[in-house]
């Protein structure tokens, strides 16, 4: 049975989408999912494909999966299915891990 997944979505807004995208992934300004250290610009509310207008949270907290291990308090990046991972030498801070997971788990990342 999957995680319950809840968010805190502070502020919300609505992107025409460049590419598939799917539930709960980092997307970016360009309105398709994040790659690896891509820059962000919000988390998917729901899955879409090419020219859906699909919601996002901008600002918020928003369960997520964790595509590795994550330690928390803990900055994330984008992997290249757009899911948090550990920053480490990326660039591109994509949020910030509110609890620790293992890959597969529920991580709470906060977006700003």
């Amino acid at each position: 049975m999957p995680p319950h997944m809840g968010s805190i979505e502070t502020l919300k807004d609505t992107a025409v989408l460049t590419g598939t995208v799917a539930e709960r992934r980092f997307i970016t300004l360009a309105n398709a999912q994040a790659g690896l250290d891509g820059v962000v610009k919000g988390i998917s509310a729901m899955a879409g494909v090419a020219g859906d207008a699909i919601p996002y949270v901008a600002v918020g907290i928003v369960d997520m999966i964790a595509g590795a291990e994550i330690a928390a308090p803990g900055l994330v990046v984008s992997d290249a299915n757009g899911q948090p991972i550990a920053k480490a030498a990326n660039v591109n801070v994509a949020g910030l891990a509110l609890n620790a997971a293992p890959i597969g788990g529920r991580v709470r990342i906060l977006i700003r």
